[in-house]
């Protein structure tokens, strides 16, 4: 008898950054209702899914893309030997 191999697990990162990239693909087909279009999308995988949780994940997603956005801007302003690098 042969056993499935087990799903890799989501981390807390992949998982916000999926449901910002379904959140994003829902408002480009109308804003009104995309997070609870998302929620319904994802309980279809996770029964568990909590509404307010998967909020709080988008805009931790948000959060972490802009703040991923401005330090790199940073590291292309930094000098060395008196040449910018980047």
């Amino acid at each position: 008898m042969t056993t499935a191999p087990p799903k890799p697990v989501e981390t807390v990162k992949e998982r916000c950054a999926r449901l910002l990239k379904w959140h994003n693909e829902e408002c480009r087909i109308k804003p009104r209702g995309a997070l609870q279009r998302v929620y319904e999308r994802e309980a279809k995988q996770n029964p568990k899914a909590d509404r307010s949780k998967i909020g709080k994940d988008i805009n931790k997603a948000r959060e972490t893309a802009k703040t991923e956005k401005v330090t790199g801007q940073w590291i292309k302003q930094l000098v060395k030997d008196g040449k910018r690098e980047g």
